[in-house]
């Protein structure tokens, strides 16, 4: 797979390896085997070493390394096949981040670069949820997931999907719950059905959310501007994260 600076993509006929600017990037893997225990269907039989998605990590070229390694952050590509665990999507396993500022996580941003996925976006305390929000956005929009909110990804879309991450570099995801839990609260399915994982319990109805955002691009921002890129270590940059977003109404019906 080829990317270049502007976004545009090609050679998708080769997916473990992508040259990124003259660079080449070795994709690490997420297969059924590590993922099966996080699928609302557990008794599935599948090629344990099926690959689920590949993920990209510290893209870089001359132009904007320093300022990468200056504010602290990473650029992760994530490319998740079009594939379907018997009624459900594919999806990403799932993390929170740690605490960045008192009372605030590191947030992160996203930018989809090729088809369309449902953000999952939960905040709990154990297993409790009290907030859960379903975020659907399409190729050239950008999300941003606000502070404390454990987050997946899942792929809607008939066809690979492609995004492109900014986030902190002074972290390490925090896997864990999604590990206990058997991955997010719920879980995605065809035909506009969600399945409660039953490992959680719901304090809250789904909020259905789109995004107001559309795709700057990163790599030009990072070299005009990449201090407004600051919220991503500090914040409390931004004090309302929720006027990126808007309610919406996706008909969806619960098992």
């Amino acid at each position: 797979m080829i990317l270049n600076k502007s976004y545009e993509i090609s050679e998708l006929n080769v997916l473990e390896v992508l040259n990124f600017e003259n660079k080449q990037y070795k994709a690490n893997i997420r297969t059924y085997k590590e993922m099966k225990d996080l699928f609302y269907y557990k008794d599935t039989v599948y090629d344990e070493n099926l690959i689920l998605y590949y993920v990209f990590r510290n893209l870089s070229n001359e132009e904007i390394e320093d300022a990468l390694k200056e504010e602290d952050l990473r650029i992760d590509l994530t490319v998740m096949k079009d594939i379907v665990i018997m009624e459900e999507y594919n999806k990403t396993y799932g993390h929170y981040h740690p605490e960045a500022s008192p009372g605030r996580s590191f947030p992160e941003l996203y930018q989809i670069l090729k088809g369309k996925v449902m953000f999952v976006l939960q905040k709990s305390y154990n297993n409790v949820i009290d907030e859960l929000l379903l975020i659907e956005a399409k190729e050239g929009e950008t999300v941003i997931i606000p502070p404390n909110y454990g987050h997946n990804m899942i792929n809607l879309n008939n066809d690979l999907s492609i995004t492109l991450n900014l986030v902190s570099s002074r972290f390490i995801p925090i896997y864990s719950k999604y590990d206990t839990l058997k991955g997010a609260s719920v879980y995605i399915l065809k035909e506009n059905k969600i399945a409660i994982n039953k490992n959680y319990i719901l304090n809250t109805q789904p909020k259905f959310m789109k995004t107001k955002l559309k795709n700057e691009n990163i790599f030009n921002d990072l070299i005009k501007d990449r201090r407004k890129f600051r919220f991503l270590n500090w914040p409390y940059d931004i004090m309302n994260y929720f006027e990126f977003l808007e309610e919406t109404f996706i008909n969806m019906q619960f098992l």
